[in-house]
């Protein structure tokens, strides 16, 4: 049996029958992780302190009702999803069509066979696996479309950051094979004249002097090829490491180099915008998926440049920590956000800009991704002063504690 079949569920009873509590411990406690409330009030506290997997909810309760308590659990985004099964003595119409309008899932009278307990409360967990199965791969596959949707925009950009060093790598390679030519035919000369010269009269030649010229200047062209072939190797790399899917296992990375990931995909769309500074401050790793991170920052370098409306602005680079966790910003100089716009600005395909231009969803798929990293992302804004983007996350030492 693997790990994860062996960790129980965990299920909040909310009763206050004395009779009831001691039958459901007797049944539930050898199958599931199970906790008590005694009233509606405690049960709305517990279950939004640290949501259940499952509730079974007794609609007679010494406060408020258990259909009230359905009904502000749904209110609740941290609870609105968590399935609510309701234990009643009354088998009556009205009574179950209240409780299914109220939000429950299911109903069990009370002095039901245990089996018929068991098999419905099975029941509604594996819905609740399965559906949270499915979330998680509409929600992979959004952020995969958003990445290849990036990579589109910025497809344009990164060809031509690829093709500038090809470029010079192409003209060094037809300058170099002139270069040999006339080593060739030197040292041809070289061969056929040096015991008719004078060694001082031969070295001394025009011949000489210009091969001098070429090995000087080759050197420099051989060097600066190095160059251009590291810059598209490094350009690649980027993309595969940003286009991959990250493995299930996250790994421990410095989280400036995902920013110079970023960066380096969409170097070649912001030098045109703005200038890049960065002030990076030594930090711990952080435990993550590589390849998501670089997503987010890819996210908001993007959205910097495109803020940026003077005809030449600024973005900069920040890192830092303090004693539990790393940080990370993104600032740019552009118009701002004002501050009706940065209540919706995580909302999906809420965007600002022109149609054609964003998904609207980048800016709430990075903010899954900083959540699952256990993470906040942190908005300031001032019109007509630019925005920052933070990215605060769980330092290693933090996590392991």
């Amino acid at each position: 049996m693997t790990e994860a079949a062996t960790i129980r569920s965990r299920i909040l009873v909310v009763d206050d029958e004395t009779l009831s509590i001691r039958m459901l411990h007797n049944v539930l406690k050898s199958h599931y992780i199970v906790q008590w409330a005694c009233t509606g009030l405690e049960a709305l506290e517990l279950a939004s302190a640290d949501p259940p997997e499952l509730i079974l909810l007794d609609v007679g309760l010494p406060d408020i009702d258990g259909y009230e308590v359905c009904q502000r659990l749904q209110e609740k985004p941290v609870t609105r999803d968590i399935p609510v099964i309701f234990l009643t003595r009354h088998d009556e119409h009205g009574d179950i069509l209240r409780g299914f309008q109220a939000g429950g899932k299911d109903y069990v009278l009370k002095g039901a066979s245990v089996q018929e307990l068991m098999a419905r409360i099975g029941t509604h967990l594996e819905i609740r696996r399965q559906k949270g199965a499915l979330e998680d791969a509409l929600a992979q596959n959004r952020m995969q479309n958003v990445k290849m949707a990036s990579l589109g925009q910025l497809a344009a950009g990164v060809a031509h950051e690829i093709n500038t060093p090809i470029c010079y790598l192409s003209g060094n390679l037809h300058i170099l094979v002139e270069y040999f030519d006339k080593i060739v035919a030197f040292h041809k000369n070289l061969r056929e004249n040096t015991e008719l010269l004078p060694p001082e009269q031969f070295w001394g030649s025009r011949d000489a002097n210009v091969v001098k010229q070429v090995l000087d200047d080759g050197i420099n062209l051989i060097n600066e090829s190095l160059e251009g072939t590291e810059r598209i190797a490094t350009i690649v790399m980027e993309l595969k490491n940003f286009s991959r899917l990250d493995s299930l296992e996250q790994r421990a990375v410095a989280l400036i180099s995902c920013m110079e990931s970023a960066l380096t995909i969409c170097s070649n769309e912001l030098k045109y915008v703005a200038v890049i500074r960065k002030e990076y401050l030594s930090t711990s790793d952080v435990l993550c998926h590589p390849g998501q991170l670089s997503q987010v920052f890819l996210n908001l370098l993007v959205n910097a440049g495109q803020a940026i409306n003077k005809p030449m602005g600024e973005i900069v680079l920040r890192s830092w920590h303090d004693d539990t966790h790393v940080y990370a910003s993104v600032s740019d100089s552009g118009m701002g956000i004002p501050l009706e716009q940065q209540e919706r600005i995580f909302d999906p395909f809420y965007t600002t800009k022109e149609i054609g231009v964003g998904t609207g969803l980048g800016l709430s798929i990075s903010q899954d991704i900083i959540a699952k990293h256990h993470g906040e992302f942190l908005l300031t804004s001032r019109v007509g002063h630019g925005t920052t983007f933070t990215v605060k996350l769980p330092g290693i030492m933090h996590r392991a504690r």
